[in-house]
């Protein structure tokens, strides 16, 4: 079995470039889709993986050029 790097919401909201709210919110919008989620204590970690991290990029460089931004 292969060994995939996870990462948390804070995690992966500072690979991408953009705050965790930002990144709350993608995901309560539909933007994004929800990543695999676990048990982690009363509430589930929700756990991002490379692609979800590439994917939440490309929509955030579409964000950039819609705004004007590099």
């Amino acid at each position: 079995m292969s060994q995939t790097a996870v990462f948390t919401t804070a995690q992966a909201a500072k690979l991408i470039g953009i705050h965790t709210r930002t990144l709350y919110e993608w995901l309560l919008t539909g933007r994004l889709p929800e990543p695999r989620r676990v048990p982690r204590g009363k509430v589930p970690a929700r756990l991002f993986t490379q692609r979800d991290i590439a994917r939440a990029q490309e929509l955030k460089r579409a964000n950039d050029v819609f705004r004007g931004c590099r």
